[in-house]
């Protein structure tokens, strides 16, 4: 963006309603209104623009270099003939594209940047994956049960201390992890695309190619990758079968990077312990945001008591808003610097 003109545009509908109940006024924390003071705040010299509606943000694209959302409506696009940056909320910019009316390469035409949201939610994510852990290893979920039945007997558990973590991959919530999983004694390895010159926390950084040698190590394996041919259901018969019997899957990613199937049939006769899961797939219609990565009722996954079933929450904290500002303040400041942003997928 040219410096002296810049305007940026946060989309009316660019809020945090699915994790709020539908049926109360959705809290300051969840609205546009926070992002759009956060970002005031960090780039006072911008002129950042909030509407009420779809049309108050197609009106005020028509002279903005920037936009801020989770969807790219054609009328939008048509309207905003100098938009040159668009900044989504999520790390994975596949339903980014699912719900926008433009197509990658009309983008690319136009020399219009897009970048993700990674990072936004690494906190929460990779707290959510220490839960599940914690739980799996002390069998808290066991005690819950328990708990419901007033059933009090005993028994012993184990620990995370000198396990081994696998990541796949080490991006902003992977790196995050394996950071963490650390600091309690375990040893962190995990995929990288290019592992060249590796400086994070994990012990090892290995090449996606090379996956098989994560799952085969990996005490709990935490799926942290974004959906693309190559990773769509690469939890399968096959590589399950590569893992060990006490391991435990994670996946905060995208649920079709497994094939469900295959995992209930494999935690059915014990090839892995045990399954956290956040996200799902095969996908129900998406008739709300709430529907997004929403587990089928007739799922026999809900059955199974080595399973934890959570609801795409892993990233619901009140704080996303005020990460997201700062990614989009980095960007802001980087692009009227004609410097390359951070967290570019176009």
């Amino acid at each position: 963006m040219a410096e002296g003109t810049r305007k940026l545009v946060i989309a009316h509908d660019l809020d945090r309603a699915k994790y709020y109940p539908l049926d109360r006024p959705l809290p300051y924390e969840g609205s546009p209104r926070m992002l759009r003071d956060v970002i005031a705040r960090l780039l006072p010299e911008t002129e950042v623009s909030l509407g009420a509606s779809a049309a108050e943000t197609a009106a005020a694209l028509a002279d903005a270099d920037g936009l801020v959302a989770r969807r790219l409506p054609r009328a939008w696009f048509e309207a905003a003939p100098r938009l040159a940056w668009v900044q989504t909320l999520q790390a994975g910019v596949d339903h980014f594209f699912a719900l926008s009316e433009v197509a990658p390469d009309e983008l690319r035409r136009r020399g219009i940047v897009v970048t993700s949201g990674a990072g936004a939610a690494s906190v929460s994510v990779s707290e959510q994956v220490l839960a599940y852990m914690f739980m799996f290893a002390r069998q808290m979920h066991r005690c819950v049960r328990w708990q419901l039945e007033r059933r009090f007997d005993p028994f012993t558990a184990g620990e995370l201390s000198e396990r081994t973590v696998g990541v796949i991959s080490l991006g902003t919530i992977g790196e995050r992890v394996a950071r963490l999983c650390k600091c309690l004694g375990m040893r962190a390895i995990g995929t990288k695309r290019d592992p060249a010159g590796y400086r994070g926390a994990a012990d090892e950084a290995i090449p996606f190619r090379d996956h098989r040698r994560v799952f085969e190590a990996a005490d709990y394996l935490v799926l942290a990758v974004r959906l693309a041919d190559e990773t769509r259901g690469m939890v399968n018969a096959r590589s399950l079968a590569w893992m060990k019997p006490g391991a435990v899957i994670i996946n905060v990613g995208r649920g079709l990077l497994i094939d469900e199937a295959a995992l209930v049939d494999a935690l059915k006769r014990g090839v892995i312990a045990g399954a956290g899961l956040d996200t799902h797939g095969p996908q129900v219609p998406i008739v709300t945001e709430k529907d997004q990565e929403r587990l089928c009722p007739e799922s026999e996954l809900w059955a199974l008591e080595n399973v934890i079933i959570t609801p795409n929450h892993a990233s619901g904290s009140p704080r996303v808003f005020e990460y997201l500002g700062r990614i989009v303040a980095e960007n802001a400041r980087r692009l009227a610097r004609g410097e390359a942003p951070i967290n570019r997928v176009l």
